[in-house]
């Protein structure tokens, strides 16, 4: 609980922002296949480390709609290349994100082109953590190109993706003149 509340706190969502809800808040049962059930008044959800994966990832779309959620957190939450769709629905759905975290979940370069043109549709993600996912620096070209569409976005981590010199060049140039942006995570990203 209290690295939860580090976490969101550092991703500037948790003061202020309302109700943060659980897994167990959302769940009817163990296995996560009844309707999720997102509690009134919840406005950062944390379904971290619960390996929903790509079927979790449709009914996460279904759950989020009309919902006005803030902070969205699926660190290894196993959705994975197949749950993109569902996610990127998700996303669409949550016009006033802040935050979204979706460190461990290995969506790939075309994955995350598609989540952050999702989030480009609103612009109002601030934080936004993308390590671990299977990110490369050759393509990186491809989704860095939308990185600019998001004009409120002022921290940005895709440490722990195989970007190399390439990839990072493509990370900085997109964001050069990005006014908003104050910190930006490249650790673990193979630079030599």
């Amino acid at each position: 609980l209290l690295l939860t509340l580090f976490l969101l706190r550092g991703h500037g969502v948790a003061a202020g922002a309302g109700r943060v809800c659980y897994a167990s808040d959302v769940f009817t049962s163990s296995k996560h296949e009844d309707p999720w059930l997102i509690p009134q008044g919840c406005t950062v959800l944390d379904l971290s480390f619960t390996a929903i994966g790509p079927e979790g990832a449709a009914r996460l779309a279904d759950a989020v709609a009309r919902r006005p959620l803030k902070g969205l957190n699926l660190t290894w939450s196993a959705i994975g290349h197949d749950g993109v769709p569902a996610l990127a629905r998700a996303i669409s759905s949550c016009p006033h994100l802040l935050m979204l975290d979706l460190s461990g979940n290995w969506l790939g370069d075309a994955g995350i082109l598609s989540v952050l043109t999702a989030l480009a549709r609103s612009a109002t993600v601030e934080r936004l953590r993308l390590r671990w996912n299977a990110l490369v620096g050759g393509s990186a070209a491809i989704w860095t190109s939308v990185l600019p569409r998001l004009g409120s976005l002022s921290t940005l981590d895709v440490g722990g993706n195989w970007l190399a010199d390439v990839g990072v060049e493509s990370v900085t140039r997109s964001l050069a003149r990005h006014a908003s942006l104050r910190s930006l995570s490249l650790d673990y990203a193979g630079i030599e």
